[in-house]
This record gives structure tokens, sequence and C-alpha cells, in this order.
């Protein structure tokens, strides 16, 4: 199998849930190693990424190390419905997870999804006491 279709094939699997959810850190790293735009790809049908994938499933150790390796453009990537992976997070209520992506792009409590929420409301809608808390305190309310 060619090097490329070997690695894409290893993208798909990273964002169809298979190493994410499972932490397989080991095999991610290496997939992230040898193709940097794994970070940002796109494979899955609402358009996430493994990092959306990771903060939905709340596996810290998983985002953390995915935090530590990608750039501040790569936590600000949208999936179909125009929600970062922090937005996957704030749902889950794991404010461990916000705080390393918040900690790396300090925008990303400000950005809107396609209807126009913002990560604070959408923890509030689900009754993330905590996140709602933290992601208020680091939300710009004037924007």
């Amino acid at each position: 199998m060619e090097k490329k279709s070997y690695y894409l094939l290893q993208c798909r699997n990273l964002t169809n849930n298979n190493i994410t959810r499972k932490d397989d850190w080991n095999t991610a790293e290496r997939i992230f190693k040898n193709d940097a735009s794994a970070f940002s790809k796109k494979i899955a049908a609402r358009q996430n990424t493994a990092l959306h994938i990771a903060a939905a499933a709340k596996n810290i150790s998983f985002v953390e190390n995915m935090v530590h390796l990608s750039s501040v453009s790569d936590l600000a990537i949208k999936d179909i419905h125009g929600r970062t992976a922090l937005a996957h997070a704030d749902t889950s209520g794991v404010v461990r997870i916000a705080e390393a992506m918040v900690n790396k792009n300090p925008d990303l409590p400000n950005v809107h999804d396609r209807v126009k929420r913002t990560t604070v409301s959408m923890a509030i809608v689900y009754k993330q006491k905590h996140m709602a808390s933290y992601l208020f305190s680091k939300t710009n309310l004037e924007l």
C-alpha cells in the first residue's frame, strides 16, 4: 500500500472513533508525526477531527496530548455545525479538557457555531455548571 494511502486510512481510523475513543495515543502520535495534516483532517460524516471526537468522549489525556502538539488554528477547526472541539467539550462537563484548549487558544470561548451559540451557552443548556462557570470567566461578552 502506498504511504499516502496508508496514512489516509490511519486518519480515517483516528477520526472514526477507533484510536481516539480507545485512548491509543501511541498510534495517534505516530500518525501525527508522519502526517502533520492529520490534526486538521475532517473525515467523519459530521466533519469532526480527532480532537472533536476525543473531547466529546471525555478522553482527557488524549486531548491534552493533542493540544500540546497542535497549533492554535488546529484548535479552532469547526465541524459541519460550526462547532470547535471546545464546543464538544462544553457539553461533556470536563473542565480540564476546556482548560487545556483555552490555555493554548484563549479566543476559543468567543467562537460561535452556525446558529450563533457560544460554548458557555451550550454548557448552560446541558446543565454543566462547572464548565459554564469556567467558560463564563473566559468569554468576552462584549463581542
